[in-house]
């Protein structure tokens, strides 16, 4: 059966919840056949990042009647589509479910995933619990730490990137500081956006001033990182080699860019020979059509004397050398 791993969390507590996305890890069979099978994993919260509770939703699409084998470490089960009640027997969940799209629901034994949250809540210097902050006055400030849960299997640690939402309402807020974050409006709420890397570990921190204060749900979802960089075999000094073959091309580029206005300024100089010639070439012109204006009046006049010639002989004094 294949399956594509997917993991959501959120907490119940009445100010801080939270959504995470990872694969469950647990196989899968559906009588033999190659069926696509979704798992989303949602862990609840408590107010100060502790694990309250996670259950999978499972998801298949069906297209025919199928008998159902699927394998998890589940407490109980819940068929999310239809009546039809699920076989539980240890580990095993069978079920027969109609064409199209069938979820069923299944309640971990585990409280452990794999990152550890925890969550401090100040105000005016003093921590307190989260539900003690509802409608308080005061210069507030939240640190969040996620850490690698050592008990977990590393793999969802080493290859998920966690990103955690925070959204603070600024109709009670002001003075909001959140370094590190990504900041968006949404409405009259500022959403604090913050990722952690593939196999980091991060500490938040996040202060303002309220005012009859009130929190929105704080939310996390872990996602598979789209690329592999192995930070133990990646060398700086390579980093710093490419750096330098980039200053270099860097002064080769301006290098050549000099070159370039100097040849532009070379044409430009070439141009304005050019325009010289070309008016020198234009007065050359303007002599040569008024010389062949004079050709043509001298012409004339040689025309003349032909047809003087030509009717009697031409009359002028002979003068004979000494």
């Amino acid at each position: 059966m294949k399956k594509y791993r997917n993991l959501a969390v959120k907490s119940t507590a009445c100010i801080l919840s939270a959504a995470m996305l990872f694969g469950s890890g647990f196989s899968a069979a559906a009588a033999g056949s190659d069926i696509p099978k979704d798992e989303n994993v949602y862990v609840n919260l408590n107010q100060d990042g502790s694990v309250d509770g996670i259950y999978v939703v499972n998801a298949f699409r069906l297209e025919k009647e199928t008998d159902i084998v699927d394998y998890g470490k589940y407490d109980s089960v819940k068929n999310l589509t239809t009546d039809e009640e699920l076989t539980k027997k240890g580990d095993t969940i069978t079920t027969t479910a109609p064409a199209g799209n069938f979820f069923y629901q299944g309640n971990l034994k585990t409280k452990e995933m794999p990152w550890e949250i925890t969550i401090h809540y100040y105000l005016d210097g003093k921590e307190m619990q989260a539900d003690e902050l509802a409608g308080k006055n005061g210069s507030l400030k939240i640190t969040i730490h996620v850490g690698k849960n050592d008990s977990v299997d590393e793999e969802f640690f080493e290859n998920y990137l966690l990103q955690a939402t925070v959204t603070m309402n600024m109709d009670n807020c002001s003075s909001l500081k959140a370094a590190g974050a990504t900041v968006g409006n949404k409405g009259t709420s500022k959403q604090l956006v913050y990722n952690i890397m593939a196999g980091q570990e991060k500490d938040i921190v996040i202060t303002a001033d309220v005012l009859d204060f009130k929190m929105d749900p704080i939310s996390f979802q872990g996602v598979p990182m789209s690329f592999d960089l192995d930070r133990d075999t990646l060398s700086m000094d390579s980093l710093y080699d490419k750096t330098g073959e980039i200053k270099d091309a860097a002064n080769e580029f301006s290098d050549g860019a000099a070159e370039l206005s100097d040849g532009a300024g070379a044409l430009k100089d070439g141009a304005a020979d050019l325009k010289d010639g070309a008016n020198s070439l234009k007065e050359g012109i303007e002599s040569y059509a008024d010389g062949a204006y004079s050709l043509g009046d001298g012409v004339d006049t040689l025309k003349d004397g032909t047809d003087d010639l030509a009717d009697g002989p031409v009359n002028w004094p002979m003068v004979f050398p000494l």
